[in-house]
């Protein structure tokens, strides 16, 4: 029954990356991987011996090696990030034109480039590091390239690539996208919502379940995960009233014991969101030549939670055969982590850990019960695995077709 499922999936996957569109997406993908797999490696050095506060220096007290002004590693840091959004830009603008068969595609490149290009750079003098949604980027650069299509089609005459009809048609798309993102509100593009998960419906068992369920739909669609449940999950008003009531007294009851940072945060994105390093632990033994070197590739940044090599690698992202064991994984490794802290089978994670601590030792680090944590942790990876694993054989299959191709 269950491969029957996964064998039904597998085919809907298959007509879904068919779509124009997602096929064009995902070449974008694949030609953007260098670039991307060098800004993941970037920013993940940076986090662990580069930047003042970085994981290693922190942890072993020593100095961090001073080669830049902190705010101009922090610039570096951010443009490569940004010069993964233009590359993916680029690529996917000239493979979706290619499909549409539009002749003239110089222009639509040079639009798309322009526009996204400063529209990062705004976000980046809004924010030391911007939150970057690619949905949302993705759906621009659709509809520009759509616009350019039919433009082409309703006109009786070929314009110049710099002719009058053109230029005055970038115009606009240049107008709309700049009022379009006036009127965005702020929030959207940060991705904070301190009020909305410091409610207490987030530290109880369905609160929990609905965001395990969403968080991985939100990173599959290519929207930014809040900042509420990554890095600022510890200010929120439950986890820092369990905190004051610890420094108060050890033995303290805590009002909040099962919240989004004991539970969410502690087992359920273990790699990332979705458990995503269970992923890649099976692609480590893939047959087809791809997954395995996506395997490699992402394998040390899954180990500290970055899947972003996963997302447009493999890809993840937007795949129908991937979603389902992100989802599945986060909900089992949610409901492991509220039942053994709701038992009494291990003390939740209360202390804020050194940043960027790998999520599969958050539990070990901060919390009382260092090795029960540690042990309920390991086994929500353990079911993880087994949770994707008749996924990635399917995967794994697609992929050897290919090659053969």
């Amino acid at each position: 029954m269950l491969h029957k499922a996964i064998a039904k999936l597998a085919k809907w996957d298959h007509s879904f990356r068919n779509i124009m569109v997602i096929r064009a997406l995902y070449q974008s993908f694949a030609a953007s991987l260098p670039i991307i797999t060098i800004a993941v490696y970037w920013r993940l050095i940076d986090r662990l011996f580069l930047s003042p506060n970085s994981l290693f220096p922190t942890i072993f007290n020593y100095n961090a090696p001073h080669l830049f002004d902190p705010q101009l590693m922090q610039v570096l840091t951010n443009m490569a990030d940004y010069a993964v959004v233009l590359v993916l830009t680029i690529t996917f603008t000239q493979a979706y034109l290619q499909d549409r068969m539009v002749s003239q595609n110089v222009l639509p490149v040079i639009i798309n480039f322009s526009v996204i290009f400063l529209l990062t750079l705004l976000n980046f003098q809004a924010q030391s590091r911007p939150t970057i949604q690619y949905l949302t980027i993705f759906l621009f650069v659709w509809l520009s390239c759509e616009s350019f299509y039919w433009l082409e089609r309703l006109l009786r005459f070929r314009p110049a690539t710099f002719g009058y009809v053109n230029l005055l048609w970038m115009t606009l798309i240049v107008v709309v996208a700049i009022i379009g993102s006036t009127w965005t509100a702020p929030y959207l593009l940060q991705g904070s919502y301190p009020d909305l998960f410091s409610l207490e419906f987030f530290t109880h068992f369905w609160g929990l379940l609905v965001t395990a369920a969403l968080a991985p739909l939100t990173v599959w669609l290519g929207l930014s995960l809040p900042t509420d449940l990554s890095s600022n999950i510890i200010d929120l008003t439950p986890v820092t009233t369990n905190l004051n009531a610890i420094y108060e007294s050890t033995s303290a009851t805590l009002s909040y014991p099962e919240n989004l940072y004991s539970v969410l945060a502690t087992f359920a994105f273990i790699g990332g969101v979705g458990s995503t390093l269970a992923l890649t632990f099976w692609l480590l033994f893939a047959k087809s030549k791809h997954n395995r070197k996506i395997g490699y590739l992402s394998f040390i940044p899954s180990l500290f939670d970055n899947s972003q090599i996963l997302l447009f690698g493999l890809p993840s992202m937007l795949r129908p055969l991937t979603i389902v064991p992100m989802i599945l994984s986060s909900l089992a490794s949610t409901t492991i982590g509220y039942t053994a802290i709701k038992l009494g089978l291990m003390k939740p994670t209360v202390w804020a850990a050194p940043g960027d601590i790998p999520h599969i030792l958050l539990g070990f680090v901060a919390s009382e019960s260092q090795f029960q944590a540690l042990a309920f942790v390991l086994l929500s990876f353990i079911i993880s695995i087994f949770i994707y694993k008749p996924f990635v054989k399917y995967l794994d299959q697609e992929a050897l077709l290919n090659e053969v191709q």
